[in-house]
Protein backbone atom coordinates (compact mmCIF):
# COMPACT_ATOMS: atom_id res chain seq x y z
CA UNK A 1 0.00 0.00 0.00
CA UNK A 2 1.13 3.22 -0.88
CA UNK A 3 -0.31 5.26 2.35
CA UNK A 4 0.39 7.65 5.05
CA UNK A 5 2.22 5.34 8.19
CA UNK A 6 -0.48 5.38 11.06
CA UNK A 7 0.22 5.25 14.70
CA UNK A 8 -1.20 1.60 14.97
CA UNK A 9 2.06 0.27 12.54
CA UNK A 10 5.06 -1.54 13.56
CA UNK A 11 7.54 0.44 15.12
CA UNK A 12 11.30 0.07 16.54
CA UNK A 13 13.16 1.82 18.38
CA UNK A 14 16.35 0.64 17.31
CA UNK A 15 17.67 -1.49 14.06
CA UNK A 16 20.23 -3.89 14.05
CA UNK A 17 22.10 -3.18 17.38
CA UNK A 18 21.61 0.72 16.54
CA UNK A 19 19.79 2.98 18.59
CA UNK A 20 17.39 5.44 16.82
CA UNK A 21 17.75 9.32 18.39
CA UNK A 22 14.93 10.29 20.39
CA UNK A 23 13.91 12.48 18.54
CA UNK A 24 13.92 11.17 15.67
CA UNK A 25 10.07 10.51 15.75
CA UNK A 26 9.20 9.00 11.97
CA UNK A 27 12.17 6.94 12.28
CA UNK A 28 10.96 4.43 14.47
CA UNK A 29 8.08 3.78 11.95
CA UNK A 30 10.04 4.11 8.61
CA UNK A 31 12.76 2.32 8.91
CA UNK A 32 11.12 -1.53 9.76
CA UNK A 33 9.01 -1.02 7.06
CA UNK A 34 11.68 -0.10 4.92
CA UNK A 35 13.38 -2.81 5.15
CA UNK A 36 11.11 -5.48 4.59
CA UNK A 37 12.55 -4.29 0.53
CA UNK A 38 15.96 -5.27 1.83
CA UNK A 39 16.98 -8.87 0.43
CA UNK A 40 20.51 -10.49 0.28
CA UNK A 41 21.29 -10.52 -2.69
CA UNK A 42 20.64 -7.16 -3.88
CA UNK A 43 22.32 -4.15 -4.77
CA UNK A 44 20.57 -1.28 -2.94
CA UNK A 45 21.86 2.77 -2.59
CA UNK A 46 20.43 4.59 0.62
CA UNK A 47 19.93 7.92 -1.52
CA UNK A 48 20.56 10.67 1.31
CA UNK A 49 21.97 8.77 3.95
CA UNK A 50 23.32 11.50 6.16
CA UNK A 51 26.49 12.97 6.39
CA UNK A 52 25.98 12.86 10.17
CA UNK A 53 25.16 9.24 11.37
CA UNK A 54 22.13 7.40 10.42
CA UNK A 55 22.06 3.85 10.95
CA UNK A 56 20.04 2.67 7.87
CA UNK A 57 22.62 2.11 5.32
CA UNK A 58 24.63 0.35 7.71
CA UNK A 59 21.64 -1.63 8.83
CA UNK A 60 20.98 -2.14 4.83
CA UNK A 61 25.05 -3.30 5.13
CA UNK A 62 24.13 -6.22 7.07
CA UNK A 63 20.65 -7.22 5.06
CA UNK A 64 21.69 -7.29 1.51
CA UNK A 65 24.56 -7.79 -1.04
CA UNK A 66 26.03 -4.63 -1.60
CA UNK A 67 24.94 -0.50 -0.75
CA UNK A 68 25.45 2.89 -2.04
CA UNK A 69 25.49 4.79 0.47
CA UNK A 70 24.81 8.60 -0.86
CA UNK A 71 25.27 12.37 -0.06
CA UNK A 72 26.08 15.57 -1.34
CA UNK A 73 27.61 16.52 2.45
CA UNK A 74 31.33 15.33 1.91
CA UNK A 75 31.30 15.10 5.99
CA UNK A 76 29.90 11.14 5.33
CA UNK A 77 33.34 9.90 4.96
CA UNK A 78 34.55 10.31 8.15
CA UNK A 79 32.36 7.67 9.09
CA UNK A 80 32.99 3.96 9.23
CA UNK A 81 32.29 2.21 6.01
CA UNK A 82 31.74 -1.56 5.90
CA UNK A 83 33.15 -4.24 3.49
CA UNK A 84 30.51 -4.30 1.31
CA UNK A 85 29.27 -0.39 1.12
CA UNK A 86 30.86 2.80 -1.04
CA UNK A 87 30.34 5.96 0.36
CA UNK A 88 29.20 8.56 -3.33
CA UNK A 89 29.55 12.07 -2.13
CA UNK A 90 27.11 13.25 -4.72
CA UNK A 91 23.64 15.18 -5.33
CA UNK A 92 21.19 12.75 -6.32
CA UNK A 93 19.07 15.29 -8.54
CA UNK A 94 21.92 14.97 -11.24
CA UNK A 95 23.58 11.97 -12.36
CA UNK A 96 25.75 9.91 -10.37
CA UNK A 97 28.73 8.77 -12.06
CA UNK A 98 29.28 5.98 -9.07
CA UNK A 99 26.37 4.04 -9.66
CA UNK A 100 26.54 2.08 -13.55
CA UNK A 101 22.91 2.44 -15.22
CA UNK A 102 20.73 -0.50 -14.53
CA UNK A 103 22.73 -1.78 -11.67
CA UNK A 104 20.22 -1.27 -8.68
CA UNK A 105 17.90 -3.61 -7.21
CA UNK A 106 16.51 -1.08 -5.16
CA UNK A 107 16.65 2.63 -4.29
CA UNK A 108 16.11 3.90 -0.81
CA UNK A 109 15.54 7.43 0.38
CA UNK A 110 14.15 7.56 3.31
CA UNK A 111 12.61 11.22 4.63
CA UNK A 112 14.96 13.26 1.97
CA UNK A 113 12.58 14.15 -0.78
CA UNK A 114 10.59 17.19 1.25
CA UNK A 115 14.49 19.23 0.97
CA UNK A 116 14.87 19.12 -2.96
CA UNK A 117 11.90 21.25 -3.91
CA UNK A 118 11.46 21.51 -7.30
CA UNK A 119 14.11 19.21 -7.87
CA UNK A 120 12.15 16.30 -6.37
CA UNK A 121 11.51 15.33 -10.61
CA UNK A 122 15.30 15.16 -11.04
CA UNK A 123 15.67 12.43 -8.18
CA UNK A 124 13.19 10.34 -9.38
CA UNK A 125 14.62 10.38 -12.54
CA UNK A 126 17.83 9.33 -11.51
CA UNK A 127 16.62 6.68 -9.41
CA UNK A 128 15.39 5.30 -12.47
CA UNK A 129 18.43 5.62 -14.28
CA UNK A 130 20.15 3.60 -11.75
CA UNK A 131 17.46 1.03 -11.23
CA UNK A 132 17.66 -2.32 -13.19
CA UNK A 133 13.98 -3.27 -14.87
CA UNK A 134 12.24 -4.57 -12.43
CA UNK A 135 14.09 -2.39 -9.59
CA UNK A 136 12.11 -0.88 -6.50
CA UNK A 137 12.79 2.40 -5.15
CA UNK A 138 11.08 2.81 -1.69
CA UNK A 139 10.41 6.09 -0.32
CA UNK A 140 8.99 8.11 2.07
CA UNK A 141 8.46 11.40 2.69
CA UNK A 142 6.99 14.16 5.09
CA UNK A 143 3.77 15.94 4.07
CA UNK A 144 1.73 18.80 5.69
CA UNK A 145 -0.56 16.96 8.10
CA UNK A 146 -3.48 19.74 8.66
CA UNK A 147 -3.63 22.10 5.46
CA UNK A 148 -5.07 25.03 7.04
CA UNK A 149 -2.19 25.26 9.82
CA UNK A 150 1.44 26.17 8.87
CA UNK A 151 4.60 23.51 8.72
CA UNK A 152 7.35 24.29 10.93
CA UNK A 153 10.66 24.58 10.44
CA UNK A 154 11.08 21.54 8.02
CA UNK A 155 9.68 21.29 4.34
CA UNK A 156 6.66 18.94 3.17
CA UNK A 157 6.39 17.32 -0.19
CA UNK A 158 3.01 18.45 -2.10
CA UNK A 159 1.61 15.02 -2.93
CA UNK A 160 0.02 16.71 -6.32
CA UNK A 161 3.59 17.50 -7.44
CA UNK A 162 4.96 13.91 -6.43
CA UNK A 163 2.57 12.40 -8.71
CA UNK A 164 3.50 14.34 -11.47
CA UNK A 165 7.20 13.73 -11.07
CA UNK A 166 6.68 9.78 -10.53
CA UNK A 167 4.92 9.93 -13.79
CA UNK A 168 7.47 12.22 -15.92
CA UNK A 169 10.10 9.72 -14.11
CA UNK A 170 8.80 6.37 -15.92
CA UNK A 171 8.95 5.00 -12.40
CA UNK A 172 5.44 3.55 -11.84
CA UNK A 173 3.11 2.88 -8.81
CA UNK A 174 3.30 -1.00 -7.20
CA UNK A 175 -0.02 0.09 -5.71
CA UNK A 176 -3.07 3.01 -5.58
CA UNK A 177 -1.76 5.57 -3.49
CA UNK A 178 -4.05 6.21 -0.39
CA UNK A 179 -4.22 9.57 1.67
CA UNK A 180 -6.02 8.50 4.58
CA UNK A 181 -4.95 10.38 7.84
CA UNK A 182 -7.22 8.45 10.14
CA UNK A 183 -5.00 7.36 13.00
CA UNK A 184 -1.97 9.19 11.37
CA UNK A 185 1.40 9.21 12.51
CA UNK A 186 2.14 13.03 12.94
CA UNK A 187 4.25 15.21 14.83
CA UNK A 188 2.35 18.74 16.49
CA UNK A 189 4.59 20.89 16.18
CA UNK A 190 6.03 20.30 12.42
CA UNK A 191 2.68 19.75 10.99
CA UNK A 192 3.94 16.66 9.28
CA UNK A 193 2.71 13.19 8.89
CA UNK A 194 4.62 10.60 6.47
CA UNK A 195 3.66 9.35 3.35
CA UNK A 196 5.85 6.31 1.87
CA UNK A 197 5.45 4.43 -1.24
CA UNK A 198 6.55 1.54 -3.62
CA UNK A 199 7.46 2.26 -6.95
CA UNK A 200 9.07 0.02 -9.55
CA UNK A 201 10.76 0.54 -13.09
CA UNK A 202 8.88 -1.14 -15.85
Amino acid sequence: MNDIFKLSDPWVMEIGGYPLGWDWWSRYYEYPWALKFAQPNAVVADMGCGYMQRPFKDVLAQACKYVYAVDVGAELLAQEPHDNMQFVVADFTQRIEAIPEGSLDVVFCISVLEELGSALGDALKEFYRCLRPGGLCVLTCDIQFDPKKPIGQFGAVDLEQLELAIKLSGLEARDRFNYDLANALYHVTFNLCVFRCVLVKP
